[in-house]
């Protein structure tokens, strides 16, 4: 008999949609994230460098997006939150003990500058099985979309993690 880790719920649980997530990107955090990561071309750090180089405010360094996704995935009540901290609508109903991090695909858009509001859409593209050497393992690829305030793809991120 063939082990099938993807039950019925688990495809129900995958096509479900998800809240988007809106955020203010102000100054301070764009000023804490380019201190974090090291970035010091002052177009980042000092507005009016910013300004002279043709942006309306402090710009973001690259993968800023990402400042965003945290935020929004971490903003669960504890009750939504499994043991290891993940929220419990990000977990799949799998019968599985591991997960580790798989492919990650990125297309940049338009960058961010303080003042922008993004919009953070996150969904399960696709879910499907292999078997590998240590038996079946799911695969769940989900798609974080960030667009700004002017319908302006910011950031897509395509995410697989591997269950087993």
């Amino acid at each position: 008999m063939e082990h099938t880790l993807i039950s019925e719920q688990a495809r129900r649980w995958a096509a479900e949609p998800f809240e988007r997530a809106t955020f203010e990107v102000g100054r301070n955090d764009i000023l804490r994230f380019a201190r974090a990561i090291g970035a010091t071309d002052p177009v980042h750090t000092d507005a009016g460098a910013a300004r002279a180089a043709g942006y309306r405010d402090l710009l973001a360094p690259p993968y800023f997006p990402y400042v965003i996704r945290m935020h929004a995935a971490h903003l669960a009540d504890r009750d939504r939150l499994e043991v290891d901290g993940s929220a419990t609508e990000d977990v799949p109903p799998l019968d599985v003990k591991r997960a580790m991090a798989g492919e990650t695909e990125i297309e940049m858009g338009v960058p961010v500058v303080a003042g922008d509001t993004i919009t953070l859409h996150k969904e399960i593209v696709d879910i499907y099985e292999k078997v590998g050497r240590s038996g079946p393992m799911a695969f769940v690829k989900t798609q974080f979309t960030f667009w700004n305030q002017h319908s302006e793809l910011v950031m897509r991120e395509r995410f697989t993690r591997i269950y087993r």
